[in-house]
C-alpha cells in the first residue's frame, strides 16, 4: 500500500490509500541524474486528452488522472535515479497558456507558484482544467514546469512542458426541433423521426431543424437519434446518446 495525495476539487485535498500498480497510469516521474540534477519525465502520449469535467465546481474539461511520483527504481540507461529522503521537492509552474488552469488542492496555480511535494515517497494528482466547454478538440494548451529541491541537495531540472487538448465532444441543437416554441413537446420527437426518415416536418407547415443533432458532420446517423432522445429526457449532450 502507498499513500496517494489527490489534489482535487472536493472541498479539501484528500489522502487515500492505493494498492493498484502505477504501470499503466499517466505519470510524471521525478528523479535525479547521475550529476545530481533533478529530472522529470512524462510517461504518457501528448497532447493528453481531457474529458468533460466530472468536478461540480469546474466547468469544461478536467482531469486528475496524471500522477506525479518519485522514481521508484534506478534506471542507469535513462540516467534516472531514485531521490534521497533528505530532499524537499517543489514543482513550479513556470508558464501556462491562456485557457488552461492547474489546481493544487483548492489553489489555482499562477505562473511562478509551486506545488510542495516534499520528500519521497509522494504521489500527487493536480487537477488540469480547460474551462471553455466550447474549446475545439485538437487545440493544444501547454503548461511548463520546473522541479526544484528546497533542501539544496539537487540542482533544478530542465523545463518540462505538458500539452493538453479537449476531447471530441458534441454540440447538440435545441430540442424544439419543429420551431414552434414548445420544449419537451412529443411532437418534436415525431418531427425529428419524420425528417430523419426523409419525411416532412411535423406539422408540415413548420420549419424543422437539420438532423445532424449532435453536429458531428454525419447525417442519417443513428447517433443523432440517440443524442436527441437523451437531451429530450434532460440528459447530457453526447456524441452518441450514451
Amino acid at each position: 500500500m502507498k499513500s496517494v495525495h489527490l489534489a482535487s476539487w472536493a472541498g479539501l485535498a484528500v489522502l487515500v490509500a492505493a494498492s493498484a500498480s502505477l504501470a499503466d497510469e499517466a505519470t510524471v516521474w521525478i528523479g535525479r541524474t547521475g550529476a545530481q540534477q533533478l529530472k522529470a519525465h512524462a510517461h504518457f502520449a501528448m497532447p493528453f486528452e481531457l474529458h468533460l469535467s466530472v468536478f461540480p465546481a469546474l466547468d469544461g474539461f478536467a482531469t486528475g488522472d496524471i500522477g506525479w511520483h518519485n522514481a521508484e527504481m534506478d534506471e542507469p540507461g535513462e540516467d534516472m535515479y531514485m531521490l534521497a529522503q533528505a530532499c524537499d521537492i517543489r514543482v513550479t509552474l513556470a508558464a501556462i497558456d491562456p485557457g488552461l488552469r492547474v489546481w493544487f488542492g483548492l489553489t489555482e496555480l499562477q505562473a511562478g507558484q509551486a506545488m510542495a511535494f516534499g520528500s519521497p515517497f509522494f504521489d500527487f494528482h493536480p487537477i488540469v482544467q480547460i474551462p471553455d466547454h466550447d474549446a475545439e478538440p485538437g487545440t493544444i494548451f501547454s503548461a511548463t514546469f520546473v522541479v526544484q529541491d528546497a533542501s539544496g541537495l539537487y540542482s533544478a531540472s530542465e523545463v518540462l512542458t505538458l500539452q493538453f487538448t479537449p476531447e471530441a465532444h458534441a454540440h447538440c441543437d435545441g430540442i424544439d426541433f419543429n420551431g414552434d416554441g414548445s420544449s419537451f413537446d412529443p411532437t418534436d420527437i415525431d418531427a425529428f423521426l419524420s425528417v430523419f426518415s426523409e419525411g416532412p416536418c411535423v406539422p408540415e407547415t413548420a420549419t424543422c431543424g437539420d438532423i445532424d443533432f449532435n453536429n458531428d458532420g454525419a447525417v442519417f446517423d443513428p447517433c443523432d437519434v440517440d443524442a436527441f432522445l437523451l437531451v429530450f429526457s434532460e440528459g447530457p449532450c453526447t456524441l452518441c446518446g450514451v
